[in-house]
């Protein structure tokens, strides 16, 4: 029921936005969800937060989001979030030439946002599978600033988050992908001293 990982490196943050540690990004792949993943098995794109999605033409997308899909404080994931955490990119260093190429965001309803771009792009969707584009919740955002960031989507919530020692998730029972069996993960930072 619980998995122990020991790794030599050290989580330093739980902002999908803000590094592109790989270390970090453990932590976001089973915490937080992307709109798209990428399967490297049938080498293509799959549905995350994403139920669909249709290209109107080279510079126009459209998404239709899970409607089962909730973060871990219980409020569904919406287009609003989709935009907010896209607008808080264009400021970041790791995501800003990522969510660069978007022109413009429109939530046509809370569960579908279209994508208007400056321009056609070969990497707008794979850039949508990086887990520096986990999304974030408005809502815990805006109510508990930067430590927001611990609220996602994904199949495991933080139970606890001690950097540079131990992180305890646990598995999230309102996860709307495929239930993990394990229901705990627990991450030991291990440094060279």
């Amino acid at each position: 029921k619980e998995i122990v990982i020991g790794l030599s490196n050290t989580f330093t943050t739980s902002d999908p936005q803000s590094t592109a540690s790989i270390t970090n990004t453990i932590l976001y792949r089973v915490t937080h969800s992307t709109l798209l993943d990428w399967d490297y098995d049938k080498n293509d794109y799959v549905y995350d937060l994403a139920d669909s999605y249709e290209m109107v033409d080279p510079s126009t997308y459209i998404f239709h989001l899970n409607k089962n899909a909730y973060f871990h404080n219980d409020e569904p994931v919406t287009a609003e979030d989709i935009i907010y955490t896209f607008e808080r990119g264009r400021e970041m260093s790791y995501t800003s030439a990522k969510v660069g190429v978007i022109k413009e965001m429109i939530a046509i309803d809370p569960n579908t946002i279209q994508f208007n771009l400056t321009g056609p792009s070969t990497n707008f969707l794979m850039d949508l599978t990086h887990p520096n584009m986990s999304i974030l919740s408005k809502k815990a955002m805006e109510e508990q600033g930067d430590s927001g960031t611990m609220i996602g989507s994904g199949a495991f919530y933080y139970k606890s988050i001690d950097f540079g020692n131990e992180t305890n998730l646990f598995r999230f029972d309102k996860y709307f992908g495929e239930m993990p069996k394990t229901e705990k993960l627990t991450f030991r930072q291990y440094g060279e001293d």
